[in-house]
């Protein structure tokens, strides 16, 4: 899918693939062997790609595994590579700022795959909530389901895991698949246009209904110190696929995100008076791609970089050490979709 934006990306810039590594295969997958014809040289060592063009690489991308996000950044910037990593930065705040010293150090910059803080109608958002055409903003809620069964957990040897050859993972809801919304809520709910919000008290539950390490289902309430309610729902275990839905609440009205649609904000009375059109996943992921390329040439920092993505990952560490893992209903974990459970949890 990534392949899909930077391809395009490269074309519009007159730049071009060099080397990729594909890790776990054989070179002979559809993704390396579309690589090899985009004129890559594929190797099965990340390393031993680095070390071959070292100072030649000005863009690494990195979308692998989450135990390996740090790691892979940090080699990549101590190549000489500007880095793009996928969400999340890393699994543990004490991995995180190893990208962020690495960039520091380097004078590289790591650009994380949160796509949404690289669309232009998010700021426009941002910037109507900061307006205060509708008040304050006082809540956020924004909720998913997004059903995930065994075959996914078994895709590889790190889904669903605490740690990984002792490196953290946290694979979760917050901390994967739905870590996107979590972080937007805590972007819009932050007091300025550029801020993102401070959390000063955690609650809620993290539940297990699969038999996994980690969770598959959270419902978790924050409170910023400006005293902004966030709570979020998400869960891979109803059979019902839900996507994402932000509801922010102001003084005199509401402003509803709708994943992939619109985002539209209403007085009390209903009456609009703004009204967005949100880019799909694939558009998101190209202006990605487009932002990080024209950083190359510019100089300038990515829209959303490491130090940025820090206070995601600084969230998510601070709830799993303060909210315990709780069995679904004190049941035993099994590999079953449960019927209403994300109903069941917003209406509880």
């Amino acid at each position: 899918m990534l392949l899909d934006s930077v391809i395009p990306a490269l074309k519009a810039v007159q730049g071009s693939l060099v080397a990729a590594t594909a890790i776990g295969a054989d070179g002979e997958s559809p993704t390396a062997r579309a690589l090899s014809n985009a004129g890559c040289a594929i190797f099965s060592d990340y390393q031993q790609m680095l070390s071959t063009f070292r100072g030649r690489i000005d863009l690494c991308i990195i979308p692998t595994s989450i135990h390996w996000h740090a790691r892979m950044s940090v080699d990549a910037m101590g190549a000489g590579a500007h880095v793009l990593v996928e969400k999340p930065l890393a699994g543990s705040v004490a991995d995180a700022l190893k990208v962020t010293e690495a960039s520091s150090r380097t004078g590289r910059f790591a650009a994380v795959g949160f796509q949404d803080m690289y669309s232009t109608t998010t700021y426009e958002i941002k910037k109507f909530l900061c307006s205060n055409r509708l008040g304050r903003v006082r809540s956020i809620f924004v909720s998913g389901s997004w059903p995930r069964e065994k075959p996914y957990y078994d895709r590889n040897d790190w889904a669903g895991k605490s740690f990984k050859d002792g490196w953290a993972v946290q694979d979760s809801p917050i901390n994967n698949a739905f870590a996107h919304f979590l972080n937007l809520a805590l972007f819009f709910s932050g007091s300025g246009i550029e801020k993102f919000a401070r959390i000063e008290h955690y609650g809620g539950k993290l539940l297990r209904c699969y038999p996994i390490e980690t969770f598959d289902t959270a419902k978790v309430k924050l409170q910023t110190t400006e005293g902004v309610q966030i709570d979020c729902t998400f869960t891979h275990s109803d059979e019902d696929l839900v996507d994402p839905v932000l509801t922010i609440t102001l003084d005199q009205g509401s402003l509803v995100w709708d994943f992939e649609n619109i985002a539209r904000a209403a007085h009390k009375d209903g009456t609009e008076v703004a009204r967005w059109k949100l880019d799909t996943s694939s558009e998101a992921r190209l202006a990605m791609m487009t932002n990080v390329l024209h950083c190359l040439e510019s100089g300038d920092d990515p829209m959303f970089p490491a130090r940025t993505a820090l206070i995601h990952t600084r969230v998510v560490e601070r709830i799993m050490s303060s909210l315990p893992i709780e069995n679904f209903n004190s049941e035993s974990p099994s590999w079953r979709l449960r019927s209403g459970l994300l109903s069941s949890l917003l209406y509880a």
